[in-house]
C-alpha cells in the first residue's frame, strides 16, 4: 500500500510529528528523500530500506528506533549523501559496509549508544564533509589520517576513544569545528596546528549555502561533492571559488 501511495513521488516527509509505529517495509525505488525525523518511531531499520535504489536523503533522527545499523545501505553506494541517525537508541557499530557509500557527504550518528571501534571510517567516502559520532560508547583510537577527506565539522566528544593525538591533529586540512572533548586522548599536542586550508573550507561553505537557494537539491549535492574533493588540493583554490561567488551573484541581481 505504501509503494502504490508514494509511486510518483521523489520525497516522502513524515518529519515533526507525533507518529508511532515501525517504518515500513516497502518503498517504491524511485523515492529520493526519506523524511521521518522527530517522531515517536520505535523497532529497527528495515534491511529493504536498501532496495530504494534511487535513494539520497535518509533522516531517522530523534527517534526511538532500537537495533543496529543494516549493514544493507551500504548497497547505496552510488546515491546516498546524507545519513542521519541520531538521537535514537541504536546499539552495535558502524557496519564495514558504510565504507561503500562512496557519494556521502554527511553522517549523522550522535547521541545513540553505538560500541566498538571506528577504524573503518577511514574507507568513508572522501567527500564526507559533516561527521558528528558523538555521545555514544565508541572505544580504541580514532584514523584521525582522514587526509584524503574533506572534513569540514568533526565531532568525537562524549565517548570512550583513546590513544595518542600528536602530530596526526594536523592531517585534517580543512576542519572548521573539531571536538574531541571527554575521551581518554592523551599525548602531547603540537607545538602549531596547521590551519593553511581553512579559508578554502570557509569559502566551500560560504559558495554552498548560496548554491542550496538558487539550485535544484540534486545540482546542490553535486556541487557541494565537486567543491569538496577540489578544496583539499590547496589553499590557491580560494581564489577561484572567490571567483565563482562573485559570478553567482551578479547572476542573480
Amino acid at each position: 500500500m505504501v509503494g502504490l501511495i508514494f509511486l510518483l513521488f521523489n520525497t516522502v516527509g513524515f518529519n515533526n510529528n507525533g507518529l508511532s509505529g515501525t517504518i515500513p517495509q516497502n518503498w517504491p525505488a524511485n523515492v529520493e528523500n526519506l523524511w521521518f525525523q522527530e517522531n515517536i518511531l520505535s523497532g529497527t531499520i528495515p534491511d529493504s530500506l536498501s532496495e530504494i535504489t534511487f535513494l539520497r536523503e535518509l533522516s531517522l533522527y530523534r527517534n526511538c528506533l532500537t537495533g543496529t545499523l543494516p549493514s544493507s545501505l551500504g548497497a547505496l553506494s552510488e546515491v546516498l549523501v546524507y545519513i542521519s541517525f541520531n538521537d535514537n537508541l541504536l546499539t552495535g557499530a558502524i557496519p564495514v559496509a558504510f565504507g561503500n557509500l562512496t557519494l556521502l557527504v554527511f553522517l549523522y550518528a550522535n547521541n545513540n549508544f553505538f560500541t566498538g571501534s571506528v577504524g573503518g571510517l577511514q574507507f568513508v567516502s572522501p567527500y564526507v564533509a559533516n561527521l558528528d559520532i558523538s555521545s555514544n560508547m565508541f572505544t580504541g583510537s580514532f584514523p584521525f589520517n582522514l587526509a584524503d577527506k574533506s572534513l569540514v565539522d568533526l565531532y568525537l566528544s562524549n565517548n570512550e576513544f583513546s590513544g595518542a593525538i600528536g602530530s596526526d591533529i594536523n592531517l585534517l586540512h580543512l576542519v572548521e569545528n573539531l571536538d574531541i572533548s571527554s575521551n581518554s586522548f592523551f599525548g602531547t599536542l603540537p607545538t602549531e596546528l596547521k590551519t593553511v586550508r581553512k579559508c578554502v573550507g570557509v569559502l566551500v561553505c560560504w559558495c554552498v549555502g548560496l548554491l542550496y537557494q538558487i539550485c535544484n537539491i540534486t545540482t546542490y549535492y553535486i556541487i557541494l561533492i565537486l567543491l569538496c574533493h577540489y578544496a583539499i588540493i590547496g589553499c590557491e583554490f580560494a581564489a577561484s571559488v572567490t571567483c565563482l561567488w562573485q559570478q553567482l551573484s551578479r547572476s542573480i541581481k
